[in-house]
C-alpha cells in the first residue's frame, strides 16, 4: 500500500476511534466523521443541544497531502492525536501543524522549549 493511501487509512481509524458523542451525560450531542476523499480531508464535527446551549464545531481537521505529510489544522481537543498517529506507524517528521508547514509538529506533551 503506498504512503498516502496508508496514511488515509491510519487518519479515518484514528478519527473514528475517537468519537465519543451521544453519551450518557450528553445524549444530545453527535460526533460524526465527514471525508473528502479527493481533497484528502477529514473533520470531526461535533454538534447539538447541551441543556440550553447549541454547540457546533470541528474537533478535529486533519489533511493527509500528496506529498506523503498530515497536516493537524485543528485539534479541539486534550487527546494527543500527533501520538495517536505514530502509535499507528507514522513517522514524527511526516506530521506538521497545519498553521506552520515549515517546521515538524512539535509533540503537544513536549517538556522541551
Amino acid at each position: 500500500m503506498d504512503k498516502i493511501k496508508k496514511y488515509q487509512k491510519i487518519v479515518e481509524q484514528v478519527l473514528n476511534s475517537k468519537i465519543g458523542f451521544p453519551t450518557e451525560d450528553f445524549p444530545n450531542i453527535k460526533d460524526i466523521l465527514l471525508i473528502s476523499k479527493d481533497k484528502m480531508h477529514y473533520l470531526q464535527l461535533t454538534f447539538g443541544w447541551d441543556k440550553e446551549e447549541y454547540n457546533h464545531y470541528p474537533a478535529y481537521h486533519i489533511e493527509v497531502t500528496r506529498d506523503g505529510k498530515i497536516y493537524i489544522h485543528q485539534n479541539r481537543t486534550d487527546v494527543l492525536i500527533d501520538e495517536l498517529l505514530m502509535e499507528q506507524g507514522v513517522p514524527e517528521i511526516d506530521i506538521l501543524d497545519g498553521m506552520d508547514e515549515t517546521f515538524p509538529r512539535k509533540l503537544a506533551d513536549s517538556k522541551a522549549a
